[in-house]
């Protein structure tokens, strides 16, 4: 008689198949615990916001705003987009103005001139001897904004071993200034 032989699969086969089979059976409760979780996520607030144009004295467009002022070099960067207008204060001369998107360099050079990012504002030499100014140009009507908003109440957290409200009584009370009965004492 021959001896018929069999072969085992290695045990690296045999832990990839278990693997397989334990993600292919959790995949299929995720979907429900998905629904879950939007179901107990708060709702988003609504927020009702009135507009109201600014009148009399502050209403209108506001005037230009400097936000660096100084000799050469000079630089500032953006934090919105907005309108930047560059002045030669010396000359009191304004030497341009362009609307740039939100984390522009804005620079004034010697040798160049003036550039925002990758665009030439004012192309050639200026005069070190002058001081220059970097300045906001506000655009549109002044506004009044107006509204509530009502903060989400966070959701509880529940002590193990215990029902919502109720302190566990093995639980020692806390250690402290206010648990002294006497003035003077020390806490243990």
């Amino acid at each position: 008689m021959t001896a018929v032989r069999h072969r085992i699969p290695s045990r690296r086969l045999l832990v990839a198949a278990a693997l397989c089979a334990a993600a292919a059976s959790a995949s299929g409760c995720k979907h429900d615990v998905d629904e879950q979780a939007k179901a107990d996520a708060p709702q988003p607030v609504k927020l009702n916001w009135q507009e109201q144009p600014l009148e009399g004295v502050a209403g209108g467009v506001a005037s230009p705003v400097p936000v660096k002022e100084g000799s050469m070099p000079l630089v500032y960067l953006t934090e919105q987009a907005q309108v930047v207008q560059v002045i030669d204060r010396t000359a009191n001369k304004v030497l341009g103005e362009a609307e740039v998107p939100a984390r522009t360099i804005v620079r004034v050079d010697e040798r160049i001139g003036v550039v925002a990012g990758n665009q030439a504002i004012f192309v050639g030499s200026l005069d070190a001897s002058h001081r220059f100014a970097i300045l906001i140009v506000p655009q549109g009507q002044a506004v009044v904004r107006s509204g509530q908003y009502q903060p989400v109440a966070p959701p509880r957290m529940e002590q193990k071993g215990s029902t919502a409200g109720e302190t566990p009584a093995s639980s020692p009370p806390p250690q402290g200034i206010e648990n002294l009965t006497e003035l003077g004492k020390e806490p243990k």
